[in-house]
């Protein structure tokens, strides 16, 4: 019984100082915690002099490190990346982000853009124009103008050229233009003197030689000395080697 009450005593000294020891610790713990935040944090951060950071989004590298000298901090490229937001060799991104509260000498991170991610043009010459669109689209690509043009080598209503040529990298969202042959063959000719005929005449000319009427573009000029649509001038010029899908200027009298 003695040895037991002994125990006893013994063990309820043991709890109450571990007791005292550990409220001892959880004050000291609070005092060192409400002492960093009321006193050394802001002691801390008041000695230097804090700034927003700028927004460098859309600057050049050389343009942001200009700014990061004038403003006491640095930078740390990270990465490129294509990104169709922002131009080739610009900042897309930084950390901290724009009016972020930094200190002096604070480095921030950036990554610059390679601009829009390039796509293959395909190459449709040869294709029907539901298969050349359906493969431009299929790229991301969009079909810009589709037109007729005369082919040696191709049936009528199979894609004869594009622009852009295929085989070859754009940035996306690029338009294609599609030239469907209209069965019709290209001749090589001279071109014909159209100058002082009267527009129809000049139209009855071309028409004669299969020159494509389409290709036709008429600009008018006042003359008022000389009969309205009247050809005073012509692109290519007479004698010149043509073909007849080309395109034709024709400069045209006008009395107005």
């Amino acid at each position: 019984m003695v040895v037991e009450k002994g125990y006893k005593r013994t063990l309820s000294f043991v709890i109450k100082h571990v007791i005292f020891a550990v409220c001892a610790f959880s004050l000291a713990l609070l005092t060192f915690v409400i002492t960093m935040d009321k006193i050394v944090m802001p002691v801390y951060q008041g000695s230097g002099k804090e700034i927003h950071a700028p927004d460098l989004r859309n600057k050049t590298v050389s343009e942001a490190e200009n700014i990061a000298k004038n403003n006491n901090f640095s930078l740390i490229i990270e990465d490129s990346e294509y990104h169709d937001s922002y131009p080739k060799d610009t900042i897309s991104f930084q950390s901290p982000g724009p009016d972020t509260i930094i200190k002096p000498g604070r480095r921030i991170r950036i990554e610059v853009s390679k601009g829009a991610k390039p796509i293959m043009v395909p190459n449709v010459v040869g294709k029907s124009l539901r298969d050349a669109r359906l493969d431009i689209q299929r790229q991301g690509l969009f079909v810009q103008e589709e037109g007729w043009t005369s082919s040696n080598d191709y049936p009528v209503g199979i894609v004869a050229k594009q622009e852009p040529e295929g085989d070859q990298e754009v940035p996306e969202n690029t338009g294609v233009n599609l030239y469907i042959s209209n069965g019709k063959k290209e001749t090589n000719i001279i071109m014909p003197n159209l100058i002082s005929l009267s527009l129809q005449a000049a139209r009855d000319t071309l028409k004669a030689y299969n020159f494509n009427l389409q290709r036709v573009r008429v600009q008018r000029e006042e003359h008022p000395d000389l009969l309205p649509d009247t050809i005073i001038e012509q692109y290519p010029d007479p004698g010149d080697p043509a073909n007849t899908n080309d395109e034709i200027d024709l400069i045209v009298s006008s009395s107005q």
